[in-house]
């Protein structure tokens, strides 16, 4: 097959023309790879993949790490794989434990609490994502995010559900929940005192009801003193409190 010059004129432009394309998407695919490692580095969360097999090490670990936990964390990462092992909280060792080696269910979001450099620990909402290479478990990789401030809001929520404003005990509706646990859920043997304050009408009456507080407040911490490591004390009513006591023998998360 003979090409005539206005052909292999033709020809060289389509190469050049193809050549050009592909350098155009070769330097449009980085500069996407580009802008995407600087939004993973600059994020707030912590972005991460970490292989388990064959060897224990972090693949990539986000820098936004150093922030939360404090500063060294990640060097400290990179260097010992094990540190996540020593850093986790203890209740929550053996959830990290199933993560790394698939053993959760990895549909549902993972709650965690780390350890930061000053001693304290902090929660986190984690999504993770298993990696398989030839249908075996090597890596796995996820964002981790802060949840600490929600988590202590809930938990001021609760508190102030479960607890007397004045006095800083129990109120009726955590007792009647206890009670009700303990009955159903439980199966636990309890008894129950119950006592109220003589001429409180009285204090409030004669010295104001601010003096009335103070000695429905002195009350509840009297009961709390006495009762507090063997008992529920709790305050039902204006001047009534309630004296929860579990069998110690079984175990009752309150």
């Amino acid at each position: 097959m003979k090409f005539n010059k206005w052909s292999l004129d033709i020809f060289k432009s389509m190469i050049f023309a193809r050549k050009k394309r592909e350098k155009d998407y070769l330097k449009k695919g980085f500069e996407v790879q580009k802008k995407v490692f600087n939004i993973v580095e600059s994020s707030k969360d912590i972005i991460y993949c970490y292989e388990s097999n064959p060897s224990s090490k972090f693949r990539y670990l986000s820098p936004s790490i150093n922030s939360l936990l404090g500063q060294g964390v990640l060097e400290e990462a990179y260097n010992d794989p094990s540190s996540p092992f020593e850093r986790i909280h203890p209740d929550d060792f053996e959830l990290l434990n199933e993560k790394i080696y698939g053993g959760i269910d990895y549909t549902k979001p993972v709650i965690q609490r780390w350890r930061t450099i000053e001693g304290d620990f902090l929660w986190f909402e984690e999504y993770a994502t298993p990696i398989y290479e030839k249908e075996q478990l090597v890596a796995v990789q996820g964002i981790i995010r802060n949840i600490d401030e929600r988590v202590k809001f809930i938990q001021d929520i609760e508190y102030q559900m479960s607890h007397d404003p004045l006095t800083n005990i129990h109120n009726r509706q955590f007792l009647d929940n206890i009670a009700a646990k303990s009955n159903l859920v439980f199966d636990t043997p309890v008894a129950m005192i119950l006592c109220d304050l003589d001429e409180l009408k009285f204090m409030n009456d004669t010295h104001g009801h601010k003096k009335g507080d103070e000695l429905i407040k002195a009350a509840a911490n009297l009961l709390k003193r006495i009762f507090s490591e063997i008992a529920v004390v709790a305050r039902v009513g204006g001047d009534e409190f309630a004296v929860l006591l579990i069998d110690r023998s079984k175990r009752v998360n309150y």
